[in-house]
């Protein structure tokens, strides 16, 4: 599971009844050699056709004026 910013500030101020800003979690995270990524939805069940065709019909969408 991936924790966003809001599930780490509320888990530090259920925890320690600290309160942080969204910046000062992140520059906590920064101090403590931690990372911090978005988390990305990966589709593993993604017919590969219909990505094809959504892609031509998209590019087609682009090119109209």
């Amino acid at each position: 599971m991936s924790w966003s910013v809001p599930l780490i500030r509320e888990h530090i101020q259920r925890v320690y009844n600290v309160e942080l800003t969204r910046t000062g979690v992140l520059r906590m995270l920064w101090r403590l050699s931690l990372s911090y990524t978005r988390p990305t939805y990966v589709l593993k069940k993604a017919d590969p056709k219909k990505q094809k065709a959504f892609r031509r019909q998209l590019d087609w969408i682009k090119k109209t004026p």
